[in-house]
């Protein structure tokens, strides 16, 4: 096993011919319609990538009026992803990493615990019929496929109940 900073053992035609293969593998996949749905879908995302980053920018900016931390360390702190990548680039940077890690810390909690709710209020707008409280809950379970989320069947989840 190689971790960072150790070169690899594997001669350079195996690994060049390992990513191929791995690359013809996921290439492969792509069918014409997966393709026309990504490519339906760029622009959506491609405004939700700026939107977000300018939404972690105006946190950054707070957070730097706030607390007197540099743009970087700000920036960094409300970053969105992984908290293990903002801890590898927080730990490889000059940047204050405690402070970076607790607020992904925080951003990792506040997600956890406010998540469901939102999850559930979009679910509830997106619904082409409303639920009355009488109605059993229903979900649909999603899976995905080269990254576009395809609705298969749904499942009631309402609690059982006694005659």
């Amino acid at each position: 096993m190689c971790l960072a900073g150790c070169a690899s053992s594997y001669p350079p035609v195996v690994l060049l011919a390992s990513f191929a293969l791995i690359g013809w593998n996921i290439g492969l996949r792509f069918t014409h319609d997966v393709l026309a749905a990504a490519a339906r879908a760029l622009p959506q995302c491609l405004a939700a990538i700026v939107l977000l980053m300018a939404f972690c920018g105006i946190l950054a900016g707070t957070l730097t009026a706030l607390f007197h931390a540099d743009p970087l360390t700000a920036y960094l702190a409300t970053s969105p992803g992984g908290v293990d990548a903002a801890a590898i680039i927080a730990a490889s940077t000059k940047v204050d990493t405690p402070f970076v890690m607790a607020l992904q810390t925080v951003r990792m909690i506040v997600l956890l615990l406010v998540g469901p709710h939102i999850r559930d209020g979009w679910r509830a707008r997106l619904s082409r019929q409303p639920r009355t409280p009488s109605q059993p809950r229903r979900w649909t379970k999603a899976t995905e496929y080269a990254g576009l989320a395809i609705r298969t069947r749904s499942y009631d989840v309402s609690p059982a109940r006694s005659p």
